[in-house]
């Protein structure tokens, strides 16, 4: 290789970076509006208390297009999480224990983990609202509440929130 060849590699290397980048900015882009329109933006893992249900239409790629529906099943376990938590004062850990006695199991039918119950704590699909985190531009993008997804009154959400913040040791 000549040091000319070794320059225009670079530049190409360069050039490919650039245009990379550009692709990533309007992907991310995409998925922001469509968070803030409140629009399922697709992807395997459905949080419990939700599910994918074949709406019967078909995109521009011909793949199946899902609508994003609560659960009702599901949903009743998600309630009676945020009940042991607003109206028993359980932490994570003790809400797993007792969905596991009691027979509860996890959208893969294993058991309960506090860590599972705080994801589910923290996750503000269950008060109706999509979102996602841009790292990119460093930004939590939330949508409006669709009350057709809401498991859980808004000011329950919050007010759990409060409640588990409070609970938390600081150091």
């Amino acid at each position: 290789e000549s040091h000319t060849d070794k320059l225009i590699t670079y530049i190409r290397y360069w050039q490919n970076e650039g245009e990379s980048l550009k692709t990533g900015i309007r992907v991310t882009d995409y998925h922001i509006g469509a968070t803030k329109e409140g629009r399922f933006r697709g992807g395997n893992l459905i949080p419990f208390g939700y599910q994918l249900v074949d709406n019967g239409t078909i995109n521009q790629k011909g793949r199946k297009i899902f609508d994003f529906v609560v659960n009702e099943q599901e949903a009743s376990i998600i309630k009676k999480i945020y009940e042991l938590s607003l109206n028993y004062n359980y932490g994570a850990s003790r809400i797993a224990k007792y969905l596991n006695y009691h027979g509860y199991k996890s959208k893969k039918g294993h058991n309960w983990s506090a860590s599972t119950i705080s994801t589910i704590f923290k996750n503000p699909i269950y008060k109706g609202q999509f979102h996602m985190y841009s790292s990119f531009y460093n930004e939590l993008v939330l949508s409006p509440i669709k009350n057709e997804l809401a498991i859980i009154d808004e000011s329950d959400w919050e007010r759990n929130r409060i409640k588990i913040k409070s609970r938390s040791v600081q150091k």
